[in-house]
């Protein structure tokens, strides 16, 4: 079957005028304006939630003298670990596995001390230490296992 140009332009034609576009006679600006009247109408019924009731401040003095204490006895222990991997680590003759040993140490510590540190208020004392342990133990935990200690 051959197809001419004149048969195109027909089977074209024919179909444009098979469409008919179904108008409502409205303009477009009407439309609009009756479309945005409904959802700001719907807007307006919608409900407000309650205003929520603010917080009482937190009573920090509710930490009793036996949490003090543990926390206190737990940031002594993770700066011991510190110190001996300190030690250690200036040592020459100091082994690698007792190294992993001590970091292994360092990292458990630091997430044993993250919930008093987390716990204890700004300008405390006591959670100045332990931000700056739980920072110097986080740097050597990646030294060590990044390999800047490895002997070349």
């Amino acid at each position: 079957m051959k197809i001419t140009p004149d048969e195109i332009l027909t089977n074209l034609h024919n179909t444009k005028r098979s469409r008919s576009v179904h108008t409502s006679g409205q303009k477009f600006d009407e439309i609009l304006r009756e479309q945005i009247g409904t959802q700001i109408s719907q807007a307006r019924k919608t409900h407000q939630p309650p205003a929520v009731q603010p917080l009482s401040p937190l009573n920090v003095s509710m930490i009793s003298d036996s949490d003090r204490h543990r926390n206190i006895e737990q940031t002594e222990r993770f700066l011991d670990i510190i110190e001996t991997y300190q030690k250690q680590l200036s040592n020459p003759s100091a082994n690698l596995r007792d190294l992993n040993t001590l970091v292994s140490m360092m990292e458990e510590e630091t997430i044993n001390v993250m919930p008093i540190l987390d716990s204890l208020p700004d300008g405390n004392a006591l959670k100045d230490v332990i931000n700056r342990a739980v920072v110097t133990s986080t740097v050597e935990m990646i030294k060590f296992n990044r390999g800047d200690y490895l002997e070349q």
